[in-house]
């Protein structure tokens, strides 16, 4: 029997706290006392309870200080003298991670960032994959994601093949995007040099927070427009809604190939290998409506003193004043209303809809929820559960149904298992 949860159990608001009393920093808590990684083997172990950011530390691009803290370092050198593809990555590791692989001496900071990546694998873990140069000490951090992420972390570096498709370069058009009073349809032009012709993957568009907000296929047969399989220029269209949030936003690609032994690539700030430098990395957007957090949103409906703390229920239905603007919900009205959402419009904002799609072995969940444009505090993490106790992130990106300017309805579907699950729950935390 193939089973989901009722309504209360979707979904969790969660607030971490965290205290730390007299802690001992970890001995390579600061960068001129990082540890050496080895360049092969097993995994090396250490720890970041204790650690901090020091003074003018840099923070990664595409990654927020509210996600990014307690760092420890290590620095990594070749053991051959030819330069070879490397992965480092944090799998095995007791916290939440963020990696970065950064150049630059000891006591040169601000470093110049090569790659970093936010969990790659699931569980929390990242890995990266770069293009190692011989003689090039390579600092790697590993930050908690979030100051309360501390405990026991793994490292291992190793080498590994060249991936089987390289982008060469890419661009955006337009190249100035404003959100402010129209949506925006753009266009990618990726140029890609690959040993196979690309059998299937995806492009995964980031907002400034982190966020991904949409997920497009992508294969050789239907994205590329000129060239062939060995070089060729491959185009990806999608369209930022009005009022999009401001800021940055990254991309990725993910590919594998055709044939019997299929070989895999990935492109990106969040995928495993970095971007030459003749590729635009990040697409600036623009929207000068007023920014829509918290604080606003409370002083427009008339919430003040204690009634408009975030952790209040004003209007007593069991969801926190926090959790309301989170979910596009009106505080001052009772209701426990689910979302209803399609791809053309959002009909009735409401708590997370989950429900079960696909037949025989393709059964799964899929959660839609909506998510509100313009607050890069809040994170919105689907996780789903066999037992109620262990519960695992999501690893298939959101996908972007509709939006209203304001808040953006999107759906994230758990993966299928053979034999289909007995019971299987789903929620949505959100964390500010």
């Amino acid at each position: 029997m193939f089973s989901q949860p009722p309504a209360p159990l979707l979904l969790t608001l969660v607030v971490l706290a965290f205290v730390r009393l007299g802690l001992a920093a970890p001995a390579n808590d600061n960068l001129s006392d990082y540890e050496e990684l080895p360049p092969s083997g097993p995994a090396t172990v250490g720890s970041n309870v204790g650690a901090t950011l020091e003074v003018d530390e840099p923070i990664p691009a595409g990654i927020t200080a509210s996600n990014y803290g307690a760092t420890v370092w290590w620095g990594l050198q070749l053991a051959s003298s030819e330069g070879r593809w490397y992965d480092v990555s944090t799998e095995g590791s007791a916290i939440d991670t963020v990696l970065a692989v950064w150049t630059g001496g000891e006591d040169d900071i601000p470093l110049t960032l090569v790659h970093v990546n936010d969990e790659a694998v699931e569980g929390g873990f990242s890995r990266v994959r770069f293009l190692a140069a011989p003689e090039v000490i390579y600092k790697v951090s590993v930050a908690g994601r979030g100051a309360a992420q501390q405990g026991s972390i793994a490292v291992r570096a190793s080498s590994t093949v060249d991936p089987f498709a390289k982008v060469s370069e890419a661009s955006f058009s337009p190249s100035g995007i404003n959100v402010t009073n129209a949506e925006v349809p753009v266009t990618a032009t990726i140029t890609l040099t690959s040993t196979k012709e690309i059998a299937s993957g995806q492009f995964t568009l980031y907002s400034p927070s982190g966020i991904p907000l949409q997920t497009l296929p992508f294969s050789g047969a239907d994205n590329r427009t000129s060239g062939n399989v060995a070089e060729g220029t491959y185009e990806v269209h999608f369209t930022l809604p009005q009022g999009s949030e401001p800021g940055d936003y990254r991309w990725n690609l993910s590919m594998v190939s055709v044939g019997p032994f299929p070989s895999s690539s990935s492109y990106g700030w969040e995928a495993l290998s970095p971007l030459p430098s003749g590729a635009t990395k990040t697409i600036p957007v623009i929207n000068t409506t007023p920014i829509n957090t918290y604080a606003v949103w409370a002083s427009a409906i008339s919430l003040s003193g204690p009634e408009s703390d975030p952790e209040d229920d004003f209007d007593n239905d069991g969801i926190k004043n926090l959790t309301e603007f989170a979910l596009g919900l009106d505080p001052q009205v009772s209701s426990r209303a689910q979302l209803i959402a399609d791809a053309s419009s959002i009909t009735q904002l409401g708590l997370p809809c989950i429900t079960r799609v696909g037949t025989g072995i393709q059964q799964r969940l899929r959660v839609e929820y909506a998510r509100r444009i313009g607050d890069s505090s809040l994170s919105y993490i689907v996780q789903f559960s066999n037992d109620l106790i262990t519960w695992n992130n999501a690893t298939q990106s959101a996908s972007v149904l509709s939006s209203n300017g304001t808040m953006q309805a999107v759906a994230v579907e758990d993966v299928t298992s053979n034999p289909v699950k007995a019971r299987r729950f789903a929620r949505v935390r959100i964390v500010r």
